[in-house]
Parts: C-alpha cells; structure tokens; sequence
C-alpha cells in the first residue's frame, strides 16, 4: 500500500498498485439494515466527512493519506468540501477522478464491482432503531459516505453498504439509501443534485467516462470555488484566492440557472 504521512510528500508507486483489489465478498444469508461494523476513523464533531471518506476511498485503492492531512487541504477550516475539491484532489495524487450527477443503483454496482471508490453525496439525518434515516430538507447539512458495495440477495432485493465517516460501515436497503441521495435540498429548496456521486479509479484502470454534471455545472464551480477561496487563506497563498473568486463569479450565472430549473423545472 502507497502511504502518504503527515508530510504531504506525493509516493509515484502507482506502478505496484496494479491489481483490480479483492474479490466482492459473498452476500450474506441474513441481509438487514444497520450498522455493520465499527471504523478506527470517524469525523468527530468537525465537518469533515469529506476527507474522511476520501481518506477511506483511497484506501480501497491502495493509497494510504492521513486523514488529518486530508482535511487541512480539502476544508482549511472551512464548513464543507465540494465535490469539485474531492476531485481536484484525488487528481493531484495521481488518480482518475470525475464526478456524475443523476447516478442509479446500477451505477454503484458497475464502480464498486470493477474495484473503483465511490463517494456518493447524501443527506441524512438520525438513527431509528439502529438503522439511518433520510435526513431534513429544511438544512443545509448534506454529507459524504464512502460506498463500498451495490448489490442484490436472492429474494432480489437491493441493498447499499457504506462507509458513514461517523465511524461505521453500514447496510441499507437501497429504496431508503435512495430517498437519502435523491433530489438533495437546502432550506427547503430543491438545489439540483440527484443521487450525485464521484467515482475515483486507478490510474491504471480502464478510463472513467466524463464527468456528467447535467443541472448542476455552476453550482460545482461555485462551491469548488469558495473552498479555493477558503483554502489560499489557509495557506496555499493569494493566487488560490483570487484563483476561487474568479471561478465564484464566473459560475453565478449558471448557478443561478441551476438553481432556478431544479425550484421551477425545465
């Protein structure tokens, strides 16, 4: 495994991290909803679930980065992490990285079985009987898992294991992982994201196909763009500022666009 420290030093070893990773693990006779297992990771009470999903995505690829590292370059304090970020970053450390909107169940069954990370943007809220709910939509508290596994049991019902950078791997039936991923909104208004998700592969994998940002091309440079913002005040210099207030103010208008065609169609 290629380990990467606190230091940030970039290890170029992709080339003896080749294999296509283990084998899925059989599906369990007795499939339920729940917590699986406890992760040595969690967030803690930081917005920080975007690095550390990342942190556990890339170790499914073979790549090990502190997590505590992770989260100084993505957030640097700041209260979230795009998905442009993510990508910017797996890219950085030598991965293939896009990201989708509009994904599907067979999406996330096609990426985990070929051996690729996947990060899927969701919204949730507390535990009912040991099993997570959909969260509200009159927050703005969406959130990062790390997906590991899509798959169907015999009686043919879909099921969606995670990693939930809490501290957990879970499993939930995908009717109900579903109404956490689709049509995320913020204040009670729809924001265009629907069951988005980055996908991160080798880079000696097949090629990924593009990224497919269809509803929501300016709202991801925006967002991206205000962590550039955050992130040249915390210490990557003034270049990335002005880098992240150019990027905000020339996706206003489409994320404007966006944002009226998700709240009124079209």
């Amino acid at each position: 495994m290629v380990s990467i420290k606190g230091n940030g030093a970039q290890v170029d070893a992709w080339s003896e991290v080749t294999s296509a990773g283990a084998p899925p693990p059989p599906v369990p006779i007795a499939v339920k909803e729940g917590v699986v297992r406890q992760l040595p990771v969690t967030q803690g009470s930081l917005p920080a679930c975007g690095p550390v999903a990342l942190h556990l995505a890339l170790q499914r690829l073979g790549l090990f980065v502190d997590w505590g590292l992770l989260d100084q370059r993505l957030r640097a304090g700041g209260p979230g992490t795009a998905e442009g970020t993510i990508v910017e970053e797996a890219r950085r450390l030598g991965l293939q990285a896009e990201v989708y909107n509009h994904g599907s169940f067979d999406a996330l069954a096609q990426a985990t079985a070929r051996g690729d990370a996947v990060l899927a943007m969701v919204d949730v809220g507390k535990y009912q009987a040991g099993v997570l709910q959909p969260g509200s939509n009159w927050d703005a508290a969406w959130h990062w898992v790390h997906v590991t596994r899509a798959f169907t049991d015999a009686k043919g019902q879909r099921w969606v294991e995670f990693e939930n950078p809490w501290g957990t791997t879970e499993r939930l039936a995908y009717e109900r992982f579903e109404r956490c991923w689709d049509d995320l909104q913020a204040l009670g208004l729809p924001m265009g994201y629907d069951k988005a998700y980055v996908r991160l592969a080798r880079p000696t994998a097949p090629k990924l196909p593009p990224s497919q940002l269809d509803g929501v091309d300016g709202m991801s440079q925006l967002t991206h763009g205000a962590n550039t913002v955050v992130r040249g005040f915390g210490g990557e210099g003034l270049g990335r500022v002005l880098e992240g207030i150019w990027s905000v103010l020339t996706a206003l208008p489409r994320a404007l666009d966006n944002l009226l065609r998700a709240i009124f169609g079209g």
